[in-house]
């Protein structure tokens, strides 16, 4: 008798980040991927490539990922840093808008990181299979808990990847007399960036 082979899905498909992080869809950062690592220098070009130098759209590369059949979780294979960075600049532009008084923006935001799963229980959009309370509770949660410390080499390179999001964010904020329309700029350009996404599944 022959072995059923599962078939395997390569067919790349472009979408937006705005297609990923809303719908039924989370992603987890398999324990085996390498740990977030960008330093200043990978968050100041990132930083310039989405908010300076380039137009709503900016394709930023492929991602990967593997999934089970008829399961709503997505196990990142490539991506993960950039993905883990958009994710954190959603947290801090969704503090912003809360700051400001602006609690519906926020909200609109917050979407992107938390949402109601098929059980109708809250889980993060991005998780780590390696438990990280810092990335769940000091930056996804709404609100952050401020007294939570890095824990791990990850989370200290997560928290210095957050300060410098917070001071650029900040900065441009307090430059301007009404930061809003700024604010939702940043917000659109960071749902327009574009990826190619790869998905290996087991169907």
């Amino acid at each position: 008798m022959e072995e059923h082979v599962p078939e395997i899905d390569f067919q790349p498909d472009k979408r937006t980040i705005e297609d990923l992080f809303v719908g039924a869809d989370y992603y987890v950062i398999p324990r085996f991927q390498r740990p977030y690592s960008w330093d200043a220098a990978n968050v100041d070009d990132f930083w310039r490539d989405v908010v300076y130098d380039n137009s709503v759209g900016y394709f930023i590369g492929p991602m990967v990922a593997w999934r089970d059949a008829e399961s709503p979780v997505r196990r990142l294979v490539d991506g993960q840093q950039r993905v883990t960075t958009i994710a954190i600049m959603f947290a801090v532009l969704r503090d912003q808008f809360e700051a400001l008084g602006e609690t519906n923006l926020a909200a609109g935001v917050h979407r992107y990181l938390e949402k109601a799963d098929r059980n109708n229980e809250q889980r993060f959009t991005l998780q780590t299979e390696v438990d990280s309370r810092f990335l769940s509770q000091a930056v996804f949660k709404s609100p952050p808990e401020a007294g939570i410390k890095p824990q791990s080499d990850e989370e200290e390179a997560l928290f210095k990847a957050l300060d410098a999001i917070r001071k650029r964010i900040g900065e441009e904020v307090a430059k301007r007399q009404d930061p809003l329309d700024w604010l939702r700029d940043l917000r659109d350009r960071l749902l327009g960036l574009r990826v190619i996404w790869i998905e290996h599944s087991n169907e």
